[in-house]
């Protein structure tokens, strides 16, 4: 598995309509959700990075959730395609 990005975390973020999220996450927060997309949700954050107790994150480990399920969603539907245009399947005839 490919490692994320921030940049890619940060074009996500910014696809969300305004009405679903009253406050969008900073570049601190999406550095937390990048690291916990990548290590994974149970992991524990380095000191650079957290500013509180460990159990206070459940905003980012949502999110990175969220992330991870999209990313799935995206590169299966991609899967997809690449099997269709192989095949030739696109073609009319």
């Amino acid at each position: 598995m490919r490692k994320i990005t921030i940049k890619e975390v940060k074009k996500w973020v910014n696809s969300f309509p305004i009405n679903d999220w009253s406050k969008k996450p900073t570049q601190l927060e999406m550095r937390r959700i990048t690291y916990f997309c990548n290590h994974g949700t149970n992991s524990r954050l380095p000191e650079n990075i957290s500013s509180k107790n460990d159990l206070m994150y459940s905003r980012e480990k949502t999110l990175a959730e969220k992330y991870l399920k999209y990313q799935g969603l995206t590169e299966s539907i991609r899967r997809i395609i690449r099997e269709v245009i192989r095949e030739g399947k696109w073609i009319n005839g």
